[in-house]
């Protein structure tokens, strides 16, 4: 009687553990990308809705402004649940120091066009920053700045282009070594389709970088920025926010640590006798 209960356990075990498996394979994009796919428009007119097309031919959307004269501008990449109009907030800090935006939705949110996977991703963030040289933005004008998955393709992009600053939000070392430590049980080298491997391209990064994490933060440890950040090249630096959740750094006071380092390390394509209406080093 003992033997039949304790292989009905296993059975049990074995069974649930292969339901796990099987969950986390095929669901993974469902888990991974949580996109919302309706368009919203812009609630003012400070920022312009541009289309921007894909070289593998998906359009994207983007909210636009403008850089003031002699003021840098942002490329933001949002996290995987993230719609680009929940961070108007984010948004309107920039544009308020003068500073411009380009926050681009992925390939099958907030109204782009296709469905995510990590290389269309990739894809996408490089067609943001190809739009912003078009658009006559010099490189060193440019600001890469991801929050979470984003900062994955911030990382990938900044290894790829010249003359930028690195701004990466909650960051995590790749997405194995994530799924990993959050399912030690399960083997995520065999079950991932999207790795996301921020680790093994940061150090090609030339330029500075700034890393921001809470210690409250219940979807990525801290401990996964604290390893990214010890494979970045220098000038790097790392805030700690006591308190912070993952979604909470703006609110907590982010942007008191990103003005104060752009004002030192962003080098302006600008003459020096430019007009500027930035004010990138005075408080958020």
């Amino acid at each position: 009687m003992w033997r039949a209960l304790a292989m009905k356990i296993l059975a049990g075990g074995a069974f649930g553990y292969a339901v796990l498996i099987g969950t986390l394979y095929f669901a993974q994009e469902r888990l991974l990308f949580q996109n919302d796919r309706i368009e919203i428009a812009p609630e003012t007119d400070v920022f312009q809705v541009r289309r921007i097309d894909t070289p593998d031919g998906e359009t994207l959307i983007a909210w636009y402004t403008a850089p003031q004269p002699g003021c840098p501008i942002f490329l933001h990449l949002h996290g995987n649940g993230t719609h680009i109009a929940i961070d108007k907030w984010r948004y309107q800090r920039i544009v308020d120091k003068g500073a411009g935006l380009l926050a681009l939705a992925y390939r099958g949110y907030a109204g782009s066009t296709g469905n995510p996977t990590e290389k269309g991703m990739h894809i996408d963030a490089r067609a943001g920053w190809d739009f912003l040289i078009a658009e006559g933005i010099a490189p060193q004008d440019v600001i890469i700045h991801g929050h979470s998955l984003g900062a994955a393709m911030s990382v990938r992009l900044a290894s790829q282009v010249d003359e930028r600053l690195v701004i990466l939000e909650a960051p995590f070392y790749s997405m194995e070594d994530l799924v990993q430590k959050k399912f030690p049980i399960v083997p995520a080298d065999l079950l991932l389709k999207h790795d996301f491997t921020s680790n093994e391209v940061i150090a090609d990064i030339g330029s500075p970088v700034l890393m921001a994490h809470g210690t409250q933060d219940r979807l990525i440890p801290m401990s996964q920025s604290q390893r990214l950040f010890e494979l970045a090249a220098e000038p790097k630096q790392y805030h700690v926010f006591e308190g912070s959740d993952h979604n909470t750094l703006v609110r907590d006071g982010l942007f008191d640590k990103v003005w104060p380092f752009v004002a030192e390390h962003w080098q302006p394509s600008y003459p020096a006798n430019t007009s500027s209406a930035c004010l990138l080093a005075s408080s958020s």
